[in-house]
This record gives C-alpha cells, structure tokens and sequence, in this order.
C-alpha cells in the first residue's frame, strides 16, 4: 500500500528543523582537547621550520667568517699575525722585531791630530761639511733665489756659503802671540782666532753667487737683441759708420 503523501507545509517544517539541529550542533562547545590537537600540530610544524631556518643561517655565517680570516691571513705577513707573535720562540720574536740600526757618525766630527792639536775639548761644530752637502745647498739657494727675482721683490736674510777651509793653527798663534804656543792658549782665545780665520776673503765679484745667473740672463738678452735688431740697422746706416757701429755693438 502506498505511503500518504506528505503536505508541502510538513516538508518545509522538517527542513527547517534539521537545519536548526546543525547549527545547534555547530554552536555547542567543542571538548577542548579535541579542538587544540589542530593547532599544536601547527605550531610545532612552524617551530621546525624556525630552527631549520636557524641553523642553515648560522652555517651560511661560520662559512663567511672563515673566508673572511682566510683572505686576512693572505693579505698580512705571517710575522705579523697574532697567532705567530703569541707562539713563536724568543728567537722567531727577535728575527721578526727589527733591529735598531747604529747611527753613523757625521763626517768631520773626528778632527786630526796632527792638524789640529790642541782642539780635542772644541766643541764638534766646527767640523768642515763635505763637498757634496755644500753643492745641494749651493744648488737648492740657487733655485729658491730665482723663484723670489722672478716672483718679485722680497726681504730675506742674506745667504751664507760655507767652504772647507785648512787652517795651521800654530801658524795662526804664531801670527797673533809669538811668545806661546797653541795648547797655551785658553779656549776663549782660540775661538777667537778660528774666528777671524774663518772669515771669508773678500771678492769684487764673488763666483759662487747665486746672482749670477742673473747676470747670464742679462747676457742672453743682449745677444738676442743683436741678432735679431741688428741686421734691420745695418740696412739703414751709411757705409760709412758700418765699422763703428759693429765695433760699437761687439
């Protein structure tokens, strides 16, 4: 026999109702350890993901760090490196520390005997400078003195030339007291008398001035002006007065 059918008013009522029963069930609360089994799984699937992370960039920053020392190492000595100097030996310590090195003495400081008797207790100043050091001076005042001629007038102290020079000092006492000898005389005296020794001889035109080659530059002028003037003059002057201008001009 069939069933009796049902009234649209009957299905519609036992939809809602099965609908209300699931949202009911939904909105009930869940057991909590049920509920957080999901969540832990989570969290310690990120925890792993962290550390892994972690430890790849500390691998990534060891490896760095090694090439780094490495490539330092390349660049400094080995007897620089701290390691060396911490482990190494008094005798690798003292090989890899350099040495002072003796001064040399200055030349002329040791006077001669023979020549100069008597000058032991002198102080060293008046030891000769060599030839060498008095050209460098000779040349450097040379080019400081056309740097000021050519830039302009200027005031400055007046240049001194120092030259090796022989003195006989017993000749030199003699000349002064000739009743006593050089090692009779007190140092005050002695100094007084390499003084006026050492004084410079007096020169009309002294060789060794820097002012010459002013004098150079002069002469090159002149001799350009003739060269170059002189013919244009010729062609205007009688042929009478051609030999005493060329004797004139030369």
């Amino acid at each position: 026999p069939r069933l009796p059918a049902r009234s649209p008013r009957r299905r519609t009522g036992w939809l809602l109702s099965s609908r209300a029963q699931a949202m009911a069930a939904a909105l009930e609360p869940c057991d909590a350890p049920r509920c957080a089994a999901p969540f832990e799984g989570l969290l310690a699937q990120l925890r792993e993901a962290h550390q892994r992370e972690l430890q790849e960039l500390r691998a990534e920053n060891e490896a760095l760090r090694a090439r780094v020392e490495q490539l330092s190492g390349e660049a400094q000595p080995a007897f620089q490196k701290p390691d060396f100097l911490r482990e190494a030996r008094p005798e690798a310590r003292e090989k890899a520390t350099p040495a002072p090195q003796p001064q040399e003495p200055r030349p002329g400081a040791e006077l001669d005997e023979e020549t100069a008797p008597g000058l032991q207790g002198l102080p060293s100043v008046l030891a000769c400078p060599t030839l060498s050091s008095l050209e460098g001076n000779d040349i450097g005042r040379g080019r400081a003195d056309f740097r000021v001629w050519l830039m302009g007038p200027s005031h400055k102290r007046k240049t001194a030339h120092i030259e090796p020079k022989d003195i006989n000092f017993h000749a030199l006492c003699l000349a002064t007291y000739p009743d006593r000898q050089w090692q009779e005389l007190t140092v005050h005296e002695q100094v007084g008398l390499i003084r006026v020794a050492l004084k410079p001889a007096p020169f009309l035109v002294d060789p060794r001035s820097p002012k010459m080659k002013k004098w150079d530059t002069l002469i090159g002028i002149c001799l350009a002006f003739v060269g170059i003037i002189t013919p244009y003059e010729v062609v205007f002057i009688d042929k009478i007065n051609v030999v005493l201008f060329a004797v004139n001009r030369f």
